[in-house]
């Protein structure tokens, strides 16, 4: 069948490997019928002297904006077209369909969008703050 190149040589393989990577030996357990081969991960710099590790807080201040860019191009579309498909937001965002969906629901939970009727006949409304006329929010029905 040709499955191993050669006897004997798949374990010392795995240690030799694992040393070029500078990583720890791996450790070789024997089970009744059978052993396990444990693979170690390189220590982390984080790792306290009690062997637990600290959580690093590495946020990055890029944007200042809590929206990110997919919520304002949806947004877009939706001020646009607000009888926008979730299909066509995934072609023009070029997210997944989950990807959409997930972003729509976040925008709906933090406010500035909330559907009107069902999914063939509905339409998107764009919240704003000032206007108290369909459902505080304005409607552009092409």
């Amino acid at each position: 069948m040709g499955l191993i190149e050669a006897w004997g040589n798949g374990l010392r393989s795995i240690c030799n490997e694992a040393q070029s990577y500078d990583l720890p030996e791996p450790e070789f357990v024997e089970m009744p019928n059978t052993f396990r081969v444990n693979l170690f991960r390189k220590p982390s710099d984080a790792n306290t002297d009690n062997g637990t590790s600290t959580k690093t807080d590495t946020k990055t201040d890029t944007k200042t904006d809590t929206k990110t860019d997919s919520s304002e191009r949806i947004l877009q579309l939706i001020e646009a077209k607000p009888t926008i498909t979730i299909e066509e937001l995934m072609k023009e965002t070029k997210l997944s369909k989950s990807g959409v969906r997930y972003t729509l629901e976040k925008l709906r939970t933090s406010g500035p969008v909330k559907r009107i009727g069902g999914r063939k006949n509905g339409y998107w409304v764009i919240i704003t703050k000032k206007s108290d006329d369909n459902a505080k929010g304005k409607k552009r029905r092409q």
